[in-house]
């Protein structure tokens, strides 16, 4: 062939050739670009075969380099500015093309260990962000949050591992086999594996910063010190990898523990990465987020409906990612993390987008948002519950209005209703402008006394967008007097955006309470009066009135019942604009006759009880004689029997009670348990507890303590627990305890 002067323009023949691409097999987009030798983007043409051959018109006097990978021109005439670093990162391949070669042609053969590679993987991330607004409740319930972003990041198990210590990978395969095992792993083991926190800048201490909704897996970042540490090919950015022992998953604990215990340091890691679906759990507590390798992706906003959703794509998948995320809202000004759990047990590994992220905040600062009820089509009142309990669990709220017990099926157990109470309700928006008042009437008292605790909601306003910031505004809706009526409540103007940032006050419509408002002087002893205390307790009648906008009451639209409980009015109320609501299992039915006054007023009952328990160990006995005030108990042989008295009670028996024994160092030697008082109503002087002395004092050899025949230091505890709910707890103040010790002293 001539020689070719390197001054004239000269057309280069680029063959390429992709192995192990099926003849049917259609190629995904792929691109061959030119670049010259400062990296700027010339010129490219598609692949759209296997085989293909193109050409470049180049001068033949300049260097100039070829590259075939994946096509990420939407618009070959605008390439992106980071086209070059793009294309490094999918590992497209190079060719360098020199002017002094002179060469007219290149073969381009690409492995498919490269072209896998080339195309992205996409998943749609996507969940929902909610606060829970009772902890400890049996009935958990939940708002939406529905401002902030959800920040995501990809944690890389893989690199992890890479940065701890070969000592500290085998300890780690002994604690995980001994769980995989089922044994106990002692927490002095965990502590010492897992270490102090080292000094330095740690994950928590990111800054907050915008980001896109569609992200990209790129390198990671170590979080003890932020420094870029590249992927492990052997861990978790391999794009096809070998059958060893790093690609074996186990469905098998113990075939998994059995592996690992013969694995060597690598091959360890390999396991631990490949089979992470199973070990997290054991994981959980055992790498501690220091060591994680992580790396943000980004954020994505909130929705106003609590949901959020990205678009993540990576390329050359070996396994879906590992994904790990923090909610943060902007609470006064300032960006606030109120999620930020622990990275190891809230990591969703190898997330391919099919499950929903639900993320639970029980940060206290996190503001929520007041759900906008949907209902019928006509004005209505509806009384959901008290406090989180649903007010159709309470016995009796439909049936004649003298029956049921008006006690409440709260974790299971008919229990009364103590404390303050709380008024769950939600309304048509056209209520709006009107007014409603709470009453209530324990049997006995002459007339309705009105509920007049202050309720005040807030609700916010946006003030910037960016960043996003919102402001918070209080608003007293009562008591308030709206002409010639006092202690009304204002029904909520359904255009503001209310939201929960404290978690009772901001929810409830109305706050009762029960005790009537009355304390027990000091020094009141409760074991004194067998828990009766002078707070209020029994039958309640509830009564919610509504009042139009000047003050006036108007009635309701429900068919209306024949009672006249706390009606005043002279006659009935001509105009009956909306209807009472009670919750029933369907959806919004209305209130019963039995539950409507005759001038439109809405009545129900329910059972309070605000007294003590009553815990009390009066004496030790044996042999027919009694624990001295010192404690001492002289037996004259381990056969006796050991009486120990006791009384738990409640008034009226609503109370579950336990009494253990614990012996000196050993832990528990005899317990006893019932729900009631003890002895039973009507109480004899006292119940007891009757072990044999030998039984107390470990005739069946103990592990750790063995048998003390020559005596034991005891000690006696009884726990009385009352069953009365305040809708969201359970009344724990009116709890009673007793403590007393002795010690049994044989010859």
């Amino acid at each position: 062939m001539e020689k070719k002067s390197n001054a004239e323009k000269r057309n280069l023949t680029v063959e390429t050739v992709f192995h192990g691409m099926g003849q049917e097999e259609k190629l995904p987009p792929s691109r061959a670009y030119l670049f010259d030798n400062k990296g700027n983007y010339i010129n490219s043409e598609p692949l759209v075969k296997a085989k293909q051959s193109l050409s470049f018109n180049i001068e033949g006097s300049s260097n100039y380099s070829v590259v075939v990978g994946p096509d990420l021109l939407s618009d070959p005439k605008s390439p992106p500015q980071d086209l070059a670093e793009k294309l490094k990162k999918a590992n497209a391949s190079y060719y360098d093309i020199a002017s002094l070669a002179n060469s007219d042609k290149i073969r381009a053969a690409i492995s498919k260990f490269t072209w896998f590679c080339w195309w992205e993987t996409c998943i749609v991330v996507h969940g929902n962000v909610k606060k829970l607004i009772n902890p400890g409740s049996p009935d958990p319930k939940y708002l939406s949050i529905c401002n902030g972003v959800v920040q995501i990041f990809q944690v890389d198990l893989g690199c992890t591992l890479d940065s701890m210590t070969s000592f500290h990978v085998i300890t780690l395969r002994n604690l995980l086999v001994d769980r995989l095992r089922g044994h106990f792993v002692e927490a002095e083991r965990v502590v010492a594996f897992t270490g102090p926190i080292p000094p330095g800048p740690l994950r928590n201490s990111r800054v907050v910063s915008t980001g896109s909704s569609k992200l990209r897996l790129n390198e990671m970042k170590a979080a003890k010190n932020e420094s870029p540490v590249l992927l492990s090919k052997s861990l978790n950015s391999m794009a096809l990898v070998s059958k060893s022992i790093n690609t074996v998953k186990f469905s098998s604990q113990s075939d998994l523990a059995n592996t690992l215990v013969s694995a060597r340091d690598l091959e360890i890691k390999q396991l631990i990465v490949a089979n992470k679906s199973i070990l997290w759990v054991h994981i959980c507590e055992l790498i501690p987020d220091w060591r994680f390798c992580w790396q943000k992706l980004g954020e994505v906003p909130i929705q106003s409906d609590g949901s959020f959703s990205a678009e993540i794509c990576f390329w050359c998948p070996n396994d879906f990612p590992d994904l790990y995320f923090e909610v943060v809202q902007n609470i006064n000004g300032v960006d606030t993390e109120i999620y930020d759990p622990q990275i190891a047990c809230n990591t969703y590994y190898n997330y391919d987008g099919a499950q929903s992220v639900e993320i639970v905040v029980t940060d206290p600062r996190a503001v929520a948002c007041v759900p906008t009820h949907g209902g019928p089509g006509y004005k209505y009142v509806e009384v959901l519950g008290i406090t989180d309990i649903d007010l159709q669990n309470i016995n009796g709220l439909n049936t004649p209005f003298t029956s049921g017990t008006g006690l409440v099926n709260w974790g299971g157990n008919y229990v009364p209703f103590g404390g303050t109470l709380a008024f769950n309700m939600k309304y048509h928006p056209d209520m709006f402008g009107s007014y409603y008042r709470w009453s209530y009437k324990f049997d006995g008292d002459a007339d309705f006394t009105p509920v007049t605790a202050p309720v005040v909601h807030q609700y916010q306003e946006l003030i910037s967008i960016f960043p996003l910031t919102f402001q918070k505004i209080p608003v007293t809706l009562g008591p308030l007097t709206v002409g010639t009526n006092s202690n009304l409540y204002a029904f909520k103007d359904p255009a503001k955006d209310w939201v929960s940032v404290d978690n009772y006050n901001d929810l409830f419509d109305g706050f009762f309470d029960s005790t009537g408002g009355i304390s027990d002087p000091v020094g009141y002893n409760p074991a004194d009066h067998d828990g009766l205390s002078n707070r209020k307790s029994g039958m309640c009648t509830l009564l919610l009135e509504v009042f139009d906008s000047t003050g006036n009451f108007i009635g309701c639209n429900n068919p209306l019942g024949i009672r006249t409980e706390g009606d005043v009015e002279p006659g009935v109320p001509a105009t009956r604009p909306f209807k009472f609501l009670l919750p029933s299992g369907s959806s919004y039915t209305e209130a019963p006759t039995g539950n409507i006054t005759n001038h439109g007023r809405l009545l129900f009952r329910l059972y309070v009880n605000n007294n003590q328990t009553v815990a009390k160990l009066p004496a030790v006995k044996a042999g027919g004689l009694s624990a001295s005030e010192c404690g001492f108990l002289h037996i004259p042989n381990t056969s006796v029997n050991v009486e120990i008295d006791y009384v738990a009670r409640h008034h009226e028996n609503y109370m579950n009670w336990q009494l253990d024994v614990y012996r000196g160092l050993c832990g528990i030697a005899a317990l006893t348990s019932g729900t009631g008082s003890a002895p039973p109503i009507p109480f004899p002087a006292v119940a007891s507890f009757i072990n044999a002395a030998e039984t107390l004092l470990g005739v069946t050899p103990h592990a750790i303590c063995g048998y003390c025949p020559q005596g034991a230091a005891f000690s006696v505890n009884l726990h009385c627990e009352a069953w009365a709910t305040n809708g969201r707890g359970r009344m724990s103040n009116y709890d009673s305890n007793a403590t007393v010790a002795f010690a049994l002293l044989v010859p």
